[in-house]
C-alpha cells in the first residue's frame, strides 16, 4: 500500500469512526450531534496536512483531492453510521436533491479544509528542513 493509500484509508476510516463515537455520544447524553462538527472539521485539514508531507511534490491539487475523498466518505458512509445509531437523522426528509446538495457541501467544505492544511504543512515541514 502506498504512503497516499494509506492516509486515503486511514482518514477515511477516522472520519467515520469519528461521526460514529459522536454519535453514540450525543445519544448517550441527549448533546447535539451538530457540536460534534469541529472533529470532522479537523480531520479534513489534518489529511491536507499530512498530504503536504507524503507528496514529495508537495502537491496541492493531491491534499484537494485527498480531502474531497475523505469529505465524501464523511457525507455517505459517515453518515449511514451515524444515521444507524441515531441522531444523524435529518429532522426533515431528506431527498436524494437535498442528500446531493449536503453531500457537496460536505466534499467541498473537506477540500478547501485540506487546502488550508496543505498550506499549513508546507509551511511547518519548510521551516523543519
Amino acid at each position: 500500500m502506498t504512503p497516499t493509500t494509506r492516509l486515503l484509508v486511514q482518514g477515511a476510516s477516522l472520519v467515520i469512526i469519528y461521526d460514529a463515537v459522536a454519535a453514540m455520544i450525543s445519544k448517550q447524553f441527549s448533546l447535539p450531534y451538530g457540536n460534534f462538527t469541529a472533529g470532522s472539521l479537523f480531520i479534513y485539514a489534518a489529511v491536507g496536512f499530512f498530504a503536504s508531507r507524503l507528496n514529495a511534490k508537495r502537491n496541492l491539487v493531491a491534499a484537494i483531492l485527498a480531502g474531497a475523498f475523505i469529505g465524501f466518505a464523511d457525507a455517505t458512509l459517515g453518515w449511514f453510521v451515524s444515521n444507524l445509531i441515531g441522531p444523524g437523522r435529518p429532522a426533515t426528509p431528506l431527498t436524494p436533491l437535498l442528500w446531493v446538495f449536503v453531500a457537496s457541501t460536505v466534499i467541498l467544505s473537506a477540500a478547501v479544509l485540506a487546502a488550508i492544511g496543505y498550506g499549513i504543512g508546507k509551511l511547518v515541514f519548510r521551516r523543519s528542513v
